[in-house]
């Protein structure tokens, strides 16, 4: 696994253009279709050398998919020839152009996973104070990795009719249904787990067999979708105490969306931090504190605004502005949200930071008027410079950051800027 990926390269266009376009998600599934493609020949109606191999990093993945990947994957597809290009977000937003994705790799010989990405998905939700959220489309990944996948795609195949195979089971209609809409006269989507009527126990069924080992599912550590079943939860939380650093990274994106909302967190009423002291992975808490006891805080202000739509869920905005404490003066007034009656370095104790709702004295509120909330600064809500001034004439200094209001179709969940 490689800490250090290069900046950009530039997709190979000359020479052959592949028709054949296999989205490696790095997970059971989706292996399990290459690992088929090279052993058994017959499986697939294509030459090898016709078919490009691409995955899009989040940045966010558990070290064990790594090493899944370089163990037995890589290998293998440097014994067949395939090429294998990987790719990532480096900015928030990625155009079809193909501006804002960086090629970390494009080779037939492939040695290193670039895991870590670039841009990471964390680094976006935690820049937003926000959270990826169940139920319609996944747009953490549409954004992560399809419309990076996308551009990419569009660039190697130069135009030309191609087959994009991607690695949904027979349990996923509705996720093929979905994919299929998106076929155009160039590109074709391609599912050949339904094709060979294997369902996802099949597809790790056969990677055991094959290569003798039990891959796991490639997700962000804090993918709310692992956590949404009683299996889900108990494997991510196996991994996590098996990968501590995964865990207090999942918990400490959980805890600043929290300190801003205290209803949005990875698990709907439940709290992640929660479910894991119940599982005694103290490792993984140790070091989640560790994180929150050295990384810089602040005092924001919160406001909601909830307008109401004939036959749909309110529509939700939110506006957030930092306040930052000024030591010139002592505090004047008696408020306990004041940043400069408290320490000018405050941090996280666990009677706030992993009780009941997970926020600090003085969280924040679902109404409409403002409430400042203790949350760390590290990555903390993006916003535009403006010279606001405080609710309470004490010493903090004006607010020194202004983030316009969104507004996100979801009731009772509201979700800070990400532009």
């Amino acid at each position: 696994m490689d800490q250090h990926a290069p900046h950009t390269l530039e997709i190979t266009t000359s020479g052959h253009t592949p028709r054949h376009c296999l989205s490696l998600g790095m997970g059971v599934e989706s292996v399990a279709i290459l690992m088929r493609w090279i052993h058994e020949p017959h499986s697939r109606d294509f030459d090898l050398d016709d078919l490009v191999v691409i995955s899009a990093m989040t940045g966010d993945e558990f070290a064990s998919t790594a090493t899944d990947m370089e163990d037995i994957v890589l290998p293998a597809m440097r014994d067949a020839g395939i090429r294998y290009v990987q790719v990532g977000r480096n900015r928030l937003h990625t155009t079809k152009s193909g501006d804002g994705a960086t090629v970390f790799s494009d080779t037939t010989t492939p040695t290193r996973l670039y895991i870590d990405g670039d841009y990471s998905l964390s680094a976006e939700l935690l820049s937003a104070g926000t959270l990826p959220q169940l139920g319609g489309a996944r747009k953490c990944s549409a954004r992560a990795k399809g419309a990076v996948l996308d551009a990419i795609i569009a660039r190697i195949t130069a135009g030309q009719p191609f087959q994009h195979y991607i690695g949904f089971h027979t349990g996923e209609m509705t996720r093929v249904r979905r994919d299929q809409a998106y076929n155009t006269a160039l590109r074709t989507g391609r599912y050949p787990l339904l094709d060979w009527g294997w369902s996802r126990t099949d597809a790790a069924d056969y990677l055991r067999r094959t290569t003798g080992r039990a891959f796991t599912k490639s997700c962000c550590t804090y993918c709310p979708f692992a956590l949404a079943t009683a299996t889900g939860r108990t494997n991510t939380l196996e991994r996590y105490r098996r990968e501590p650093d995964a865990g207090a990274r999942a918990l400490f994106v959980e805890h600043v969306s929290l300190c801003l909302n205290p209803r949005q967190g990875l698990m709907g009423d439940q709290r992640l931090v929660d479910t894991v002291a119940t599982a005694g992975l103290t490792e993984v808490l140790t070091r989640f504190h560790h994180k929150i006891e050295t990384t810089e805080h602040a005092i924001y202000e919160v406001r909601r605004i909830a307008r109401p739509r004939t036959g749909a869920s309110p529509m939700i905005a939110r506006s957030v502005r930092r306040c930052t404490p000024a030591p010139a003066r002592p505090c004047t007034t008696n408020s306990p949200h004041c940043p400069a009656a408290q320490s000018s370095q405050p941090t996280a104790s666990p009677e706030w930071s992993y009780a009941n709702a997970t926020t600090p004295p003085g969280g924040p509120s679902s109404s409409t008027s403002p409430h400042p909330t203790w949350s760390p600064t590290n990555n903390a809500p993006s916003s535009n410079p403006g010279g606001h001034t405080p609710p309470n004439p004490c010493s903090c200094s004006p607010c020194e950051e202004d983030t316009p209001a969104t507004t996100h179709p979801r009731q009772n969940t509201a979700h800070p800027p990400t532009g």
